[in-house]
């Protein structure tokens, strides 16, 4: 499978092509994203709290679960965009995989920020 930049004139016919590169943009945005939030919770547990100090084996545990939900959530959403597009056989540019991939990460990131701030969530 060989990456096709957005911009380029070819299309994602295949499946798997479909699917990998929708996979790539989704897991490089959903990285950054772990990464600043990672980062920010690490200082902040190091700074503010002095009972729950930021000890490594919790660190190592919050990337490998982050990095864990990343693959596993971006593997299915990304499988599923494939599935339509090539169940209706509709070649896929570079450029709407990068939309799909970057689109995804922000619909997961929007929806976790939903649950964290309903208070009617809280209540269930």
């Amino acid at each position: 499978m060989a990456f096709i930049a957005p911009g380029s004139d070819e299309r994602l016919t295949s499946f798997i092509s479909i699917w990998g590169h929708i996979l790539l943009w989704s897991v490089m945005s959903s990285s950054l994203v772990y990464l600043v939030m990672g980062s920010l919770w690490v200082t902040l547990l190091k700074v503010g709290h002095k009972k729950w100090h930021f000890k490594f084996g919790a660190g190592v545990l919050f990337v490998l679960s982050a990095l864990w939900k990343m693959i596993s959530k971006d593997a299915i959403l990304s499988l599923a965009v494939a599935g339509i597009y090539s169940a209706i056989d509709v070649p896929l540019a570079g450029e709407w995989a990068l939309l799909w991939g970057v689109g995804l990460s922000l619909i997961t990131i929007a929806i976790n920020v939903f649950i964290a701030c309903c208070p009617i969530y809280s209540v269930l």
